[in-house]
This record gives structure tokens, C-alpha cells and sequence, in this order.
């Protein structure tokens, strides 16, 4: 260690390292609004068929579980498995993942698990399968802006924007899901005729869970191009209105009915509801990001998609960022990049009239950006993200980081100072 402080050279070439490491790391933390206040987890639920609760876990159940339980990797640790097998013939298993386990890559070794498994269940049990992440959400923030028109109605404008915008949307890399939705559109309403359903001994969870399962895209198993592994999926048997009439339920008797027989399907417009900008009917676009996504970035990609696809539509089309995240992250990192340049010069300028040596000034100049710089790859490591918190907590510490540097060179030298008579009188 002496040998590396014996050369100067030798340190500063180390700290440029670090500090490149430190940008680098800054770069990959994901940047959410808030911190992580949640651990990731994940929920897998199932209706049975041909089973019963205590067959179900006899046979397949407690492999489930043990296979689980065994999900352990560099990226994911599983804390708590619990199972729940209820009489009324549902399942569902919920993980709980350490802190630092990337909920995507949870979500994946799930999915992969259940894959396998579910092909050996019947199909009705294999329709039903759901998987999806809890918990980890809260922290997400969402994006929400409107489009609007004083010279078009709002079932006009979604025709005309919809079919352009949502494909691009659908390319961002950071997020989860991109809706564009028209709150004035037509709408499905399905009314159950219960009296029907409890003579032909079809409980509303059955139905709920037909439709669902009709909607839903099925798994076709999957295809290894290469090193990647790509899912195939076939989609929901549902592609207009009138074929959720045809959805098959099965009675206690044996035999199979429609959705007609049980509940009445309408296709009408609720006049009622809607959203409005500056007065006028909007259609809202929606987003929420990725788990280890980048929300600024989400939402300056959505902007800039909608003002490039704009751009080619009439001009009287208005885009109005509702919610956007990514205002308040950036106000939080300029907040931060103020108080490390305003510290910065506060060092330099009550260092310089106390010392009057620049080369030691220098010292203390470069320290408070490289400190903050070094912390990034901490939270690299601690599975940490950017959000408000965090930067907010990063511009307290630069000013901690003004008066250690004060503090901390005043003493060196001092130190300097009492050496040099002691060294004359030798």
C-alpha cells in the first residue's frame, strides 16, 4: 500500500478507474419514481380438474413447490413459498424473493417452471394457468398523456392515431405495457342470468374463468434460435363480440352449454364516461415500465415516438403529458448536479483563501463529483435504484462531502506544517 501512495501517478490512474467503473454502473441502475419498498414477487394460481385438492398435491403439488424452492441463482433468491390448495378446487402458490433479485428474471424462471409442468396437466387446467408479479409494482410510477382535437370527435381521432401509434409504442425497450385507450368507446358488458347458471350447476368463478381463458393468448411451447429461447403463442379464440357467445361452459351433467344460455353480450357506448383536455373528449395513452426498466427514459421515448407519428397527422391533433415521471426524476438530478458544482465552488473558494495552494484546492474539487461517482457502483452491487429518494439523499451527501473536504485537507495540512520545524531542528 505504501508503495501505491509513494507514487501519485499510480492513484490517480486507480480513481480514473473507479470512476469509470462508477459511470458505468450509474448508467445500468434501473431509475424508477420511487425505491423499491416492496419485495418482488410472484403468484401462480390454477383451477383444478380432475383433481381434488389432496390428489392434486400428492401427485404434482409438492414437486411444484420443491421446484421453487430450489430456484436459487446469481440473479434470484426465493425467500418464502407458500401453497394454498382451496376446497373450491383453486390453487395458488405466492413467492416472496429477496431484495435484491431482479423481478424480470424471477418472473421468467416461473414461467419456465410452470411451462414444463403444465403440460401435464388437462387442458382446462392448462387454460387457466395465471402468472404474473405482485408487490414490485408500487414503486414502478406510471406515464399518462392525452391526444386530443377541437375539430374531431374522440371515436375519429382513435381511429386515425391508434392503429400508427400503438405498434411503435410497442417497441420500447423499457416498458412493461403501452396501452392507447378510448374511454368513449364501445364497450362489452356480459350480465349473467344467475338463474340459469345455478340450474345448469355453472358457479360464476366457471365463467369467469372461460372468458378469461378465451381472451388470454395460449402457449404454444417455445423455439431455440441459436442461444435464445423464443415463446410461441397462439391467440385468444375471442376476435369480435359475438364469439364470446360461443365460449363452452360445462354443467354438473355432463353436458356443455354456450355463454348465451347463462348471460345476455352487449356491445354499447357509455356516453357517460370519458376523459377531457382543456375541455375537449381525449384518448389517453398509458404506460408503466419494466421492473429493472428505465422510467425517464420511457417516458421521453413515448414523447418523442408520438411527436414523430403527430408529425404526419393533422394539426389538429394536441398531445398534453398527463403524468410524467420523468419531470420530476430529471428535476431530482438537476437538483443534485447543483449541489455538487455549488459545493464544489464553495470548497474551492474557502479552501483557497485559508490554504493559498491550488494544487491542494484541486484536491478537494475533484473529490466531491468523484465520491458521488464512486457510490453508483454500491448501489450497483446492493441491487439499489435511481429515484427521488435516492438522488435527494445523494445531494445531502454532497454537502456533507464539502465540509469533510474542508475538515479533512485543513488537517493534512496541518500535519505538513508540524513537520517542517521538527524536520529543521534535526
Amino acid at each position: 500500500m505504501n508503495k501505491i501512495y509513494a507514487n501519485p501517478i499510480r492513484v490517480y490512474l486507480f480513481l480514473g478507474l473507479l470512476a469509470l467503473i462508477g459511470l458505468w454502473a450509474g448508467g445500468k441502475l434501473p431509475v424508477s419514481l420511487f425505491p423499491n419498498s416492496v419485495r418482488p414477487g410472484v403468484s401462480v394460481s390454477f383451477s383444478l380438474s380432475g383433481y381434488t385438492p389432496e390428489s392434486f398435491r400428492n401427485e404434482l403439488g409438492s414437486e411444484i413447490e420443491s421446484a421453487f424452492k430450489k430456484m436459487n441463482s446469481s440473479l434470484i433468491h426465493v425467500d418464502e413459498v407458500n401453497a394454498e390448495y382451496s376446497q373450491e378446487g383453486n390453487i395458488e402458490y405466492r413467492l416472496k424473493f429477496s431484495w435484491n433479485t431482479s423481478a424480470t428474471e424471477a418472473l421468467k424462471e416461473v414461467q419456465n417452471i410452470m411451462r414444463g409442468y403444465s403440460q401435464r396437466f388437462p387442458v382446462k387446467m392448462r387454460d387457466s394457468l395465471n402468472i404474473y408479479s405482485r408487490g414490485s409494482e408500487r414503486a414502478k410510477g406510471f406515464y399518462v398523456a392525452s391526444l386530443s382535437s377541437d375539430k374531431r370527435p374522440v371515436d375519429e381521432l382513435y381511429s386515425l392515431i391508434e392503429p400508427i401509434l400503438r405498434p411503435k409504442l410497442a417497441e420500447i425497450s423499457d416498458a412493461d405495457q403501452v396501452s392507447v385507450w378510448n374511454p368513449s368507446g364501445e364497450k362489452i358488458y356480459i350480465k349473467p342470468r344467475f338463474a340459469d347458471l345455478i340450474s345448469l350447476g355453472i358457479s360464476f368463478s366457471d365463467l369467469e374463468n372461460a372468458i378469461q381463458n378465451s381472451l388470454q393468448p395460449k402457449s404454444a411451447g417455445k423455439v431455440k434460435i441459436q442461444e435464445t429461447n423464443y415463446a410461441v403463442n397462439i391467440p385468444g379464440s375471442i376476435q369480435k363480440p359475438d364469439d364470446l357467445k360461443d365460449i363452452l361452459l360445462p354443467g354438473t351433467n355432463g353436458k356443455i352449454y354456450r355463454l348465451e344460455d347463462v348471460a345476455s353480450v352487449e356491445l354499447k357506448k357509455d356516453d357517460n364516461f370519458g376523459y377531457r383536455t382543456s375541455g375537449r373528449q381525449s384518448i389517453i395513452v398509458y404506460a408503466t415500465p419494466k421492473d429493472d426498466g428505465n422510467i425517464k427514459r420511457l417516458s421521453e421515448d413515448i414523447a418523442a415516438i408520438t411527436k414523430q407519428v403527430l408529425s404526419s397527422l393533422p394539426s389538429d391533433i394536441t398531445f398534453t403529458p398527463l403524468i410524467d415521471p420523468g419531470v420530476f426524476i430529471q428535476s431530482a438530478v438537476n437538483h443534485v448536479m447543483k449541489e455538487v458544482f455549488l459545493g464544489a465552488f464553495l470548497a474551492v473558494v474557502i479552501l483557497y483563501l485559508f490554504i493559498g495552494s491550488a494544487r491542494n484546492v484541486i484536491t478537494a474539487t475533484i473529490e466531491i463529483p468523484l465520491s458521488l461517482i464512486l457510490s453508483f457502483i454500491l448501489m450497483k452491487i446492493f441491487g439499489m435504484n435511481l429515484n427521488i429518494i435516492s438522488l435527494g439523499g445523494l445531494a445531502l451527501s454532497s454537502g456533507m462531502n464539502v465540509d469533510a473536504s474542508v475538515v479533512v485537507l485543513e488537517n493534512i495540512m496541518r500535519k505538513f506544517e508540524d513537520q517542517v520545524p521538527s524536520q529543521m531542528s534535526q
